[in-house]
């Protein structure tokens, strides 16, 4: 079934500068270790349980969370049965990195994939589809990529598959909005912190490229992917992949059903183009650099990386994702005080019946050193053929001490109206969250 149509051509844009920009972000991750942001030490251990109201946002907490309880124990097992690894010695360096190819990847793998898959599955409960399971295709041993396939059935519209096929990218571009939370909330972040962002960073690129190389988008693989014949959103996806399909159906919503194999391919461009935005992410170099000096030294927990202005620290950073509503890309930017942790974004969805809605997010996030402080977050974007959409939410973040164990608590509630947001349900209704975090 489609539900509306349009007719116009889109050609993608040349990005010719993009390996200029990319150099220019990876020296700013550089240059930014002389102005690494700490107020403390760090502690050997911090646990992060979030639960959300919201079934996106709920999974890729937990997926965040369980991967980092399982690296942690990893790390204290193997230091039990063989000693810690420390020191920049060559034998420690290579056992490190052995560990982190190993150990460290694999679990950040299988806990992104998670929030992918939990993404897809989100959506589709949004709209009645039910997923009867995830079945892992590939393990992440000896290369430390998973790969999953949801198994379900249903029928949908080519405009709610927009939403089911792009909801593996919303579930990881959740997870990597919390994974900055939670690294810049605090003085110190773990180096899993950073290999599991990096994971949920270079999900739309990987996926991209490889949904859409040229030698995968064939006649005969579009005419496979687009047949009446196949039974369910599932059967789809092994053909072309999540990007692969999405931009199947941006085609048939745009052609009222029909499926033309060059239109797919010019959507594919494009969609392979913006997936740079998620390369050019400040936090992706200045992460893949604190890896790279944790496996060297041995040091777990650094100070995390800003940039500067003055005594202004802030992080810049840019993404591209699979909105329900077609592609979207975002650019954001978090200021680091030593109380809060301000953040605003700005992103645009490209729609279907030719119009760009944009959206703008801000917040407020009380640090992990402050004692008491709000927790606040608003967004108000475009909705295509209505008026503005909007969300709010309000709450509290403090830190007490059990005994002698710190422990910080949180929550938000809140309320959006109907429409789109990565994290949230489409429909309107209430938001809320609680958070408990310990150290150790």
């Amino acid at each position: 079934m489609v539900t509306t149509s349009c007719a116009r051509d889109r050609v993608p844009r040349k990005h010719g500068n993009g390996k200029i920009v990319i150099c220019a972000v990876v020296v700013a991750a550089l240059a930014s270790i002389p102005h690494a942001y700490a107020q403390s030490s760090p502690p050997r251990l911090q646990v992060d349980v979030e639960i959300s109201s919201s079934e996106i946002a709920r999974n890729a907490a937990l997926m965040a969370t369980a991967a980092q309880v399982g690296n942690a124990a990893a790390d204290l097992g193997l230091d039990a049965l063989f000693g810690s690894p420390d020191g920049r010695r060559i034998g420690p360096a290579l056992r490190r990195l052995g560990q982190l190819w190993l150990v460290s990847m694999p679990i950040a793998s299988l806990a992104q994939g998670r929030a992918h898959d939990f993404g897809h599955v989100a959506r589709g409960h949004e709209l009645g589809i039910a997923t009867d399971s995830i079945e892992i295709l590939q393990w992440p041993w000896p290369i430390p990529i998973a790969q999953s396939a949801e198994r379900g059935a249903g029928v949908a519209t080519d405009y709610e598959t927009l939403a089911i096929f792009g909801g593996g990218q919303q579930g990881s571009h959740v997870q990597q909005e919390l994974l900055l939370d939670r690294i810049y909330s605090r003085d110190h972040a773990n180096y899993f912190d950073w290999v599991l962002f990096a994971y949920t960073q270079l999900d739309a690129p990987v996926y991209a490229w490889w949904d859409l190389r040229q030698e995968r988008l064939t006649d005969a693989a579009i005419e496979i992917a687009t047949s009446p014949d196949f039974d369910g959103v599932s059967d789809r996806r092994a053909v072309l992949g999540d990007y692969g399909q999405f931009a199947i159906s941006m085609t048939r919503i745009e052609t009222s059903g029909y499926s033309d194999a060059a239109r797919v391919r010019r959507y594919a461009d494009s969609l392979r183009h913006a997936a740079w935005m998620n390369v050019l992410d400040y936090s992706l170099w200045a992460g893949v650099v604190r890896v790279a000096d944790y496996v060297i030294t041995g040091d777990r927990a650094a100070p995390i990386p800003v940039l500067k202005i003055g005594r202004t620290a802030f992080v810049p950073g840019a993404y591209a994702t699979l909105s329900s509503d077609g592609p979207e890309k975002g650019v954001r930017l978090r200021i680091v005080t030593p109380r809060y942790l301000p953040h605003v974004e700005v992103r645009w969805i490209d729609t279907l019946s030719n119009r760009r809605l944009w959206g703008v997010g801000a917040g407020v996030r009380t640090r992990s050193n402050a004692r008491l402080g709000p927790e606040l977050r608003t967004d108000v974007w475009q909705r295509d053929g209505k008026g503005a959409g909007f969300r709010f939410e309000a709450g509290a973040r403090g830190q007490f001490t059990v005994g002698t164990r710190p422990l910080e608590t949180s929550f938000r509630i809140g309320y959006k109206s109907e429409g789109y947001l990565a994290d949230a349900p489409r429909k309107a209704g209430p938001l809320a969250s609680v958070g408990v975090a310990m150290r150790f």
